[in-house]
């Protein structure tokens, strides 16, 4: 019988189990018209490819009711579909691309890079070949996660050690403090994240904040059709934002895994200066004396080369100081001497009505 002169019925599940699936089927049929009864989404889209692939004219029939159920459930399955292209396009166009994603992988990199030299006089002062040791100083508490043993396992020397600022110290000059999706958002909800910024940016130049993203899972914070330009006090990228805004001199990095996290740490520790373990340690538990902190941060003048750290801490702690006036405090008034001294209208200049009460009362309590 010729071709044209047969009429094939068949489901759906008959014609995609034919051969290699639905297009093996029509290729083998090679049909001049298709009649669709009740139609189905994803056969549609294989007639269309067929179509488009083919020469040969072909007419296409959906047998439905007008305004029934059947017509009603394909259109909404279309309107999902565009939705669904819709938002992927979306998502793309907002896409974080790495910088060097058309560039060459890091380890071959590292093979390009030039060895380090020194001159051993006991063969004539031949050139001697040698590698330089890359230093990480690393909080002992990080060693529960799988990235201190990926960097041992990269090539760099992993100094294990009790950090009271920061988790890993790349050099006299960063710090960074590393955060998974849920300890970041259980920190800014605390507030823990912004004293933890606050410390390390009085003793380092260049404070980091690694967010460790969970290696298959979306990398976002949140979705993006939850983003808005307005700031939500509960939303985390507002703050994430005001974060930023508060502490200039803080770096974030974004990594899909631990892996994606060596290859950051290499990156940034390039051409700096290997840390200090012994430094690293002393910062923050009151070991070193002022002015010895690794780096000096360039911030608002709060470096410990600048300030007494000690007596910051003890200003935070007076009544009426908190982390939002402490700074016009260090910026207007000698020492906690001259502070004591001030009258109770210079304090209420200084710090407003309130809190300059309840520090005046403080020091001149007669109790």
């Amino acid at each position: 019988m010729d071709p044209l002169d047969s009429i094939v019925l068949c489901t759906y599940d008959q014609a995609t189990r034919q051969g290699y699936g639905t297009s093996a089927f029509l290729e083998d049929l090679m049909p001049s018209c298709i009649v669709l009864y009740d139609p189905d989404m994803a056969f549609i889209r294989e007639v269309e490819v067929f179509y488009t692939s083919h020469i040969a004219p072909l007419e296409i029939y959906f047998m439905m009711y007008d305004e029934s159920t059947e017509q009603q459930s394909y259109l909404s399955e279309i309107q999902r579909e565009k939705r669904a292209f819709d938002k992927l396009i979306h998502q793309k166009a907002r896409l974080v691309m790495p910088a060097n994603v058309y560039d060459l992988p890091l380890h071959m990199k590292l093979r390009q890079q030039t060895v380090e030299y020194s001159m051993d006089t006991r063969t004539g002062g031949r050139a001697k070949s040698h590698r330089a040791s890359v230093k990480v100083v690393v909080d002992v508490r990080e060693f529960r996660s799988a990235l201190p043993s990926m960097l041992h396992k990269d090539g760099l020397f992993v100094l294990p050690v009790t950090l009271e600022i920061g988790d890993y110290v790349l050099s006299p000059e960063i710090c960074v403090e590393r955060k998974s999706i849920g300890d970041l958002f259980g920190s800014l909800n605390s507030g823990r994240l912004f004293n933890q910024a606050e410390s390390m940016r009085r003793f380092y130049k260049t404070p980091v904040l690694l967010i460790e993203f969970t290696h298959g899972k979306a990398f976002s914070l949140q979705d993006v059709s939850e983003l808005s330009p307005e700031i939500n006090a509960t939303n985390i990228v507002s703050k994430l934002t005001l974060l930023i805004l508060h502490f200039p001199s803080l770096r974030i990095l974004w990594s899909r895994s631990p892996h994606a996290t060596v290859d950051l740490f290499k990156i940034v520790k390039k051409y700096q200066d290997e840390p200090d373990m012994n430094a690293a340690a002393a910062l923050g538990n009151g070991l070193l004396v002022d002015g010895a902190a690794q780096g000096s941060s360039a911030e608002g003048g709060l470096a410990s080369s600048y300030y007494n750290t000690s007596s910051i801490d003890v200003l935070k702690k007076l009544p009426g100081i908190n982390e939002h006036n402490y700074r016009t405090v260090l910026a207007k008034v000698k020492n906690l001497a001259d502070l004591s001294n001030q009258s109770l209208d210079e304090l209420t200049e200084l710090l407003g009505k309130v809190n300059g009460k309840k520090l005046h009362s403080f020091f001149n309590s007669t109790q």
